[in-house]
């Protein structure tokens, strides 16, 4: 007879649900404690927990660009310290992103979770750092080398036995511009492990070790087994899709990349064979970040809701051909991975999956629209280092408009404060507004970026660095979508010396939209208009009444109405006058 198992449906659920809350319960103590606003405020952080093997059991919904990542940088952490070198108490950094990392400023640590005196799992917690070195104060986006990207840090104890090695911990000081977060920051992780090792105990301790190692494995073959079926709900074919980054901060020339999907029956093959090599720039992506980003993109389409674990990436198969950007090896500098790259590996397999199912795909994003600013204090000397993660408008979907000013796929971030930035640094938010016809066109109308002003108040050597795409062409649209409007970054806007840093110029003229250490002097401005989403279906199949709330609302213009949903307002501009509008839509047909 065969022995029944002790893991019943109710037991299968509450460890299931147990494991996400202690991911959870990582990430609130992590925002609580930690010192730096770009995890505390901006919550550009994740946490997971790790079978013994690495294999990843469970991660909290925090930035899907470390769903695939997690679990790859935690086994090579083990593997460099070896597993038999790991002791309890033991916390190992790293941040490298040819060994399980993916940009430089995106530290991991990783603790092993001991019980009965083995090791049964690892807790790693990834966030990133505002300052790691480099070339620029807090992002190096025109870096040529791995090293301009900031300081590379080889998976390394910094605890042992739960005792700090305060060498390790002294080099982390020595090489930011911000050494006074260092300490708050990493007693901030070292708390958050300790949550996910006495979380998984207590599971241990409840149910023994028996129903713990088979619930994992149930785990893993239930989101296999509802992914396959995901996928099976997609036709069998080859669905192929291109797509480019406008630059990659050392040359203007797009960035070329090519995706070809594979669906049969129930697994999905993604073949990047095509896209261009690797560039002189910051626009590479190393394996653990293009992974990622595959598997995020996918993810939106498959099973949302299918808990995140190993068994997730079981039935989709990852091709990288050797020498392409998306496969860099060092010395590239992967700077721009986890936003630039990682959103446009996104934006090209939802291209492809919109050749296999139309009705249900989006249309594109942003993409990104980041600055950071370093300075000194103007009454102590002190330095500053201050990002914010500026966001843009989403594509539009088969049943709705695209969310406005909303962060990209990939961070699932906040922005800024503009209170928090007043606070601690000397700038004064100026405007912080809609941007009325960023949205793409369409049955579906794409989401509104945003037009952000930072004024610099009483410093005089500031810098301010920029990563953003979606500036030659914006968004695209799908289904007879119209593409968003595109990004652009402007200095002193609406002054007499106004001009453009960074997009495309009154002339028609481009400027490169990745750039470092551009100055900025005491009174001087920098504003941000990151892109709007692209526009979903035939913008003639718009509801009228639909145009007519948005020209109410701001987000349309009447010309805009007009010239693109073909819609009319009366004299008053109030009401929409049906007879012209039902000629003009016939006319447009």
């Amino acid at each position: 007879m065969k022995e029944k198992s002790p893991v019943d449906p109710i037991t299968f659920e509450v460890i299931r649900n147990q494991l996400v809350a202690i991911c959870n319960q990582m990430g609130t103590i992590l925002r609580k404690t930690s010192y730096s606003p770009i995890l505390y405020d901006m919550i550009d952080f994740s946490n997971s927990l790790h079978f013994k093997n690495g294999d990843l059991i469970s991660q909290a919904d925090n930035c899907p660009t470390h769903i695939g990542a997690m679990h790859i940088s935690t086994r090579e952490a083990v593997n460099v310290i070896g597993i038999d070198n790991i002791a309890e108490g033991d916390i190992i950094i790293s941040n490298d992103p040819y060994q399980g990392g993916t940009h430089i400023p995106d530290i991991i640590f990783t603790t092993p979770i001991y019980y009965n005196g083995s090791i049964v799992g690892f807790a790693s917690s990834r966030g990133h750092w505002i300052d790691l070195g480099g070339a620029a104060a807090g992002i190096s986006s025109s870096s040529r080398h791995l090293v301009e990207d900031g300081l590379v840090i080889v998976p390394t104890k910094i605890y042992s036995k739960g005792e700090p090695i305060s060498s390790v911990i002294n080099f982390l000081r020595a090489n930011t511009r911000m050494p006074q977060c260092v300490d708050g920051d990493i007693n901030a992780f070292r708390a958050t492990l300790a949550a996910g090792v006495l979380g998984v105990k207590g599971i241990f301790d409840r149910y023994g070790e028996d129903v713990f190692y088979q619930t994992v494995q149930k785990l893993f073959d239930y989101t296999e087994t509802r992914t396959r079926n995901a996928i099976r709900r997609i036709p069998n074919g080859q669905y192929r899709a291109t797509d480019e980054v406008d630059c990659d901060g050392i040359s203007p020339d797009s960035v070329h990349i090519e995706v070809c999907l594979t669906i049969n029956d129930d697994e999905i093959l993604v073949d990047f064979e095509g896209t261009g090599p690797v560039n002189k720039g910051s626009v590479n992506s190393p394996i653990a970040n293009t992974y990622s980003a595959a598997y995020y993109a996918l993810k939106f389409f498959l099973d949302p809701d299918a808990p995140q674990n190993s068994g997730y990436y079981r039935p989709i198969k990852i091709k990288l051909p050797e020498g392409i950007w998306i496969n860099a090896a060092w010395p590239a500098s992967t700077r721009a991975c986890t936003t630039a790259a990682g959103e446009k590996i996104a934006d090209v397999i939802w291209k492809a999956l919109a050749k296999a199912i139309p009705e249900r795909v989006n249309a594109a994003n942003y993409g990104v629209s980041s600055e950071f600013f370093g300075g000194s204090y103007p009454k102590t000397g002190g330095y500053f280092v201050f990002g914010d993660l500026a966001p843009g408008g989403w594509g539009a979907t088969p049943e709705c408009d695209g969310m406005n000013v909303t962060y990209n796929r990939d961070g699932n971030c906040m922005d800024l404060a503009p209170e928090t930035a007043e606070l601690f640094y000397p700038v004064f938010c100026e405007r912080r507004e809609f941007i009325p016809d960023s949205g793409g066109a369409g049955k579906y109308r794409g989401g509104l970026g945003m037009r952000q002003t930072w004024k610099i108040v009483g410093s005089k050597d500031v810098t301010v660095s920029q990563m953003m795409t979606g500036t030659k062409t914006g968004a695209s649209g799908i289904n007879m979508g119209k593409p968003g409007r595109p990004g652009k970054s402007i200095l002193n806007y609406g002054e007499k010396n106004e001009s453009v840093l960074g997009g495309l110029t009154p002339e028609g003229d481009w400027k490169m939209s990745l750039f470092g250490n551009s100055p900025l002097n005491d009174g001087d401005s920098y504003t941000s208009e990151s892109p709007g989403g692209g526009g979903w279906g035939n913008p003639l199949d718009r509801d009228a009444q639909s145009v007519l709330e948005d020209i109410l609302d701001g987000i349309v213009t009447p010309d805009k109405a007009k010239n693109e949903y073909g819609v009319v307002l009366t004299e008053a501009g109030d009401e929409i006058d049906y007879k012209r509008t039902t000629a003009l839509r016939e006319s447009m047909k």
